[in-house]
């Protein structure tokens, strides 16, 4: 899984020949192309996020939740990575109707391909 997360980390530039030393000036959708791969790598570190403090929160209620206090305090760790992931998803309609408002009408998570 690290493996993965380090390989998705180092893929930002992934396709963007204006970073490479040598390469050309960076434009516009070079810019925005990056835009899109740091919040696609946002949004896989959010769900592990998310995923790690679900586990978290249950293994809590299984080993501590014979007091009513740390019941509630697992409790609280889950409700609270689900209002985390209920905000990525909201920042992702933001996003998606921000540029559909301003003319870009494919998804941000595509751009590659997409003619402006």
């Amino acid at each position: 899984m690290f493996k993965d997360f380090l390989a998705r980390f180092i893929s930002l530039t992934e396709g963007l020949e204006c970073f490479k030393p040598g390469g050309p000036i960076c434009t516009l959708f070079d810019l925005l192309a990056l835009l899109q791969n740091l919040i696609t790598f946002a949004y896989y570190l959010a769900t592990v996020a998310f995923t790690a403090s679900i586990v978290y929160g249950a293994f809590y209620i299984m080993l501590f939740g014979s007091s009513s206090t740390d019941l509630i305090k697992g409790r609280k760790i889950i409700i609270n990575a689900a209002i985390g992931m209920a905000l990525a998803v909201c920042a992702y309609i933001i996003v998606n109707t921000l540029f559909w408002l301003v003319g870009i009408r494919c998804p941000w998570f595509r751009l590659t391909g997409c003619n402006f």
